[in-house]
């Protein structure tokens, strides 16, 4: 899933913050705006992929990219194996079992 999108949340942070200090107002409204746009877009395929969920994993899924974060990020800043951050639901319930 990672790497069907072109653009990603994380991406789009690299992208502008050297432009932000920079870019007039509107600019920076219509950054906001492509985020918010991809991040939905992330929601939307990761819940067509995800393991099946349950109502409450959907509504702190929902929340956590509501509050602006991508699903490919945890808040308890878990990596896999890898090195690589968890999604969401995974970090979620690795961090619920420690």
């Amino acid at each position: 899933m990672k790497g069907e999108l072109s653009v990603t949340a994380r991406n789009l942070d690299k992208e502008y913050v050297s432009e932000r200090s920079q870019a007039p107002e509107w600019q920076s409204h219509e950054a906001k705006l492509l985020r918010k746009a991809i991040l939905r877009k992330e929601l939307k395929e990761y819940l067509m992929v995800i393991d099946p969920l349950t109502e409450n994993e959907k509504k702190e899924l929902r929340e956590w990219v509501r509050a602006g974060n991508s699903v490919n990020d945890n808040p308890y800043l878990l990596c896999n194996e890898y090195g690589w951050p968890m999604d969401f639901i995974n970090g979620c319930r690795v961090g619920a079992d420690l």
